[in-house]
């Protein structure tokens, strides 16, 4: 089989192009039957890993879709809000008896709350089934919390606010247990910037805890900051990992059906960010990348520096200063 056989009798090769309004661009190939047909109704949590793994990387792309054609640095922000003590154990209050003593076993008690801490192995398996349950109505009593934060700042500035939001309570490096907490990408729709919504008022008006607030940095592509977030949600069968507010701007689509499994082909001088791996007998591909006028435009016209280079630089910074002040 060569890089230009054609396709198979009874089935064609679709290709996918999505175009974010900052320029990213991805392109997905896939095959699909002649006379394929809806697929039917799919039992709920009947979902293998396998595929667990490959919703979670189209969550992430989802997410980062909408961060590349909402957010930029001039007018993004990233907040994480989080919870002290006495505004947890309001939350777990509202849980059932159960509950409240599942939460409580999984933590090492200090005061009346305590700190989050994974328990010894042997304790934690017998925790699991019990603990999974405690953590998700716990993330189901916090989420009103968030909703109402965001109702008050709208009630305040009158301002049209594009919110996207993840609840946690999973450590996305180790997988440990951690403290329940939000993290918010929030812009202002229109032309206005990121100093156009008062950062005191952003902090004043969460009631339960600390505000983390940065300004998105200046990066051509946030798919990075999409994936930091995702990790962090534990995974729950047939829920959403991310909440976003309506009115999002979203990729233009096009779809095209080629003839050939040849590689797909990044335009002369761009910047390929990400890339599946291609053989010649896997039709299903995806790539993503810069146009080269948006990857190497700068303020003072020079070249900028690997974009590849400067995406992970920035995401390792932002993620490094997020954990150091949560």
């Amino acid at each position: 089989m060569t890089g230009t056989t054609e396709r198979s009798e009874g089935m064609k090769i679709m290709e996918r192009k999505y175009k974010c309004a900052n320029g990213v661009i991805e392109r997905t190939r896939y095959a699909v039957a002649d006379n394929a047909t809806p697929r039917g109704k799919r039992k709920k949590g009947n979902t293998s890993f396998r595929k667990q793994e490959a919703n979670n990387n189209s969550a992430v792309r989802r997410a980062a879709r909408i961060l590349n054609c909402n957010y930029g640095h001039d007018n993004g922000l990233l907040l994480t809000l989080d919870y002290h003590d006495a505004a947890l154990d309001r939350l777990i209050g509202k849980l059932g008896e159960e509950n409240q003593k599942t939460l409580h076993a999984l933590r090492l008690p200090v005061g009346k709350v305590g700190t989050w801490k994974t328990p010894e192995k042997a304790k934690l398996q017998k925790l699991e089934e019990r603990a999974d349950r405690a953590m998700d109505a716990l993330k189901d009593a916090a989420e009103p919390e968030l909703t109402n934060w965001i109702r008050r700042i709208r009630r305040k500035t009158g301002a049209e606010l594009k919110i996207l939001s993840v609840t946690s309570d999973m450590d996305g490096q180790t997988g440990e247990i951690v403290r329940v907490h939000h993290h918010v990408v929030l812009a202002v729709g229109g032309n206005a910037d990121a100093n156009s919504i008062s950062w005191d008022l952003l902090r004043s008006e969460w009631k339960n805890g600390c505000v983390d607030i940065q300004q998105l940095r200046n990066q051509r592509d946030y798919t990075p900051i999409a994936s930091y977030l995702l990790r962090q949600v534990r995974h729950k069968a047939d829920a959403k990992k991310y909440r976003v507010s309506r009115g999002m701007v979203m990729p233009e689509i096009s779809e095209r059906e080629v003839l050939s499994h040849a590689e797909i082909k990044a335009p002369a001088g761009a910047v390929v960010v990400e890339r599946s791996e291609f053989s010649v007998e896997t039709v299903t591909q995806y790539i993503r990348y810069i146009p080269k006028e948006i990857a190497y435009r700068n303020n003072d016209g020079r070249n900028a520096m690997d974009e590849r280079e400067k995406t992970a630089t920035v995401c390792r910074e932002s993620i490094a200063m997020t954990d150091k002040r949560r």
